[in-house]
């Protein structure tokens, strides 16, 4: 999973969580500037990824919904999906990696008897 992936996921995770947050609440949450969080969600946007509709007006200021559309659903889920997937074969890789360490250990340990014995 690449680093678009990772922001594509978070992206996705906040927008299902907290629809209703701003602009700023979401660049602050995705730990990004504005401008990258802009480009990021303008993205989805323009992609059919994200529908924005009005989800609250006052005189103040307006308020936008973000809300995934079922493209953005599909996307987010094989998204996920391969997220999982390389979690996994990470996970796998670390468990074949701590079940070699005793026999790596037993191994160095043999050589530095021997080691220790010739000198």
């Amino acid at each position: 999973m690449n680093h678009d992936e990772a922001t594509h996921l978070r992206l996705f995770k906040i927008l299902t969580e907290h629809y209703q947050y701003t602009r700023r609440e979401i660049a602050a949450r995705m730990r990004l500037g504005l401008y990258k969080k802009h480009f990021w969600l303008n993205a989805f946007i323009s992609k059919g990824l994200v529908k924005v509709g009005k989800f609250l007006s006052t005189r103040a200021k307006r308020v936008y919904a973000y809300l995934l559309t079922l493209q953005g659903i599909e996307d987010n889920a094989r998204i996920t999906i391969r997220f999982l997937q390389c979690k996994l074969s990470m996970y796998n890789a670390l468990i074949t990696k701590i079940g070699a360490l005793p026999r790596e250990a037993e191994a160095l340990d043999a050589e530095q008897l021997d080691a220790v014995r010739n000198a």
